[in-house]
């Protein structure tokens, strides 16, 4: 997490450069991560690295002729509204100048369309396909593609492991769905059969019934899909 931070700011420092400002002026980044809520685990871990990677950047002596990075946080809840809001809010009261985001796909595509073409926004973990699908020239995604890694599994999966049939389930998310259609794509071209496919809220806790479903169904694998 930290070197995943570390690039983000590298990042960042390059491309944020503004003329008028003065040496001594911090430069202010925007963290949007999931601070409270049901993923503020990986959160924590950002803040931590990011933090880390900060102090580390102004230690050396800063970017941009010697100015310091300031780090300014909101929480996006795990909840696509609350990070809109969050990004809103550092875009219009903070004046950050550039945006760290991206923990969650669903919530990454909800922030993006607010930053889309008006503020530097770096995307440090989200993978949805459909994040740089978007072709927005300031978008900067450091995490590889859903699809990507998808597809390197799923040939591994159809090729070497070789069920005859797949049961799926997953969480219904951005990730997931380019998951599973990368998955529809190279099930496609083998002989493995795709016997069933279960979604499920993030919410849920009790998986007895998708399970019991999935293995009525006879196949010989359960493929569990989540980020």
């Amino acid at each position: 997490m930290k070197l995943r931070a570390k690039a983000a700011l590298a990042a960042l420092a390059v491309l944020v450069a503004t003329p008028a400002a003065q040496a001594a002026d911090p430069v202010k980044i925007g963290m949007v991560l999931p601070l409270t809520g049901p993923t503020a685990g990986y959160g924590k871990d950002g803040k931590l690295g990011a933090d880390m990677a900060a102090a580390e950047i102004n230690a050396a002596g800063g970017i941009l002729d010697g100015r310091e990075i300031e780090l300014v946080y909101e929480d996006e809840k795990g909840a696509p509204q609350d990070g809109v809001a969050a990004v809103q809010k550092l875009m219009t009261r903070e004046r950050v100048q550039a945006i760290i985001a991206g923990m969650n796909s669903s919530i990454t595509l909800a922030e993006s369309a607010i930053t889309k073409n008006r503020i530097l926004h770096v995307n440090p973990g989200a993978q949805a396909d459909a994040i740089t699908a978007q072709g927005s020239p300031w978008l900067f995604q450091i995490n590889n593609t859903a699809s990507t890694n998808a597809t390197i599994f799923h040939t591994y999966l159809t090729e070497k492991m070789a069920p005859k049939a797949i049961a799926v389930m997953g969480e219904n998310t951005e990730f997931n769905k380019a998951v599973l259609e990368n998955l529809r794509e190279i099930v496609g071209e083998s002989s493995v059969e795709l016997a069933e496919i279960a979604t499920y809220d993030g919410a849920t806790t009790d998986f007895t019934s998708i399970i019991t479903r999935l293995k009525s169904t006879g196949a010989d694998m359960i493929y569990v899909i989540d980020a």
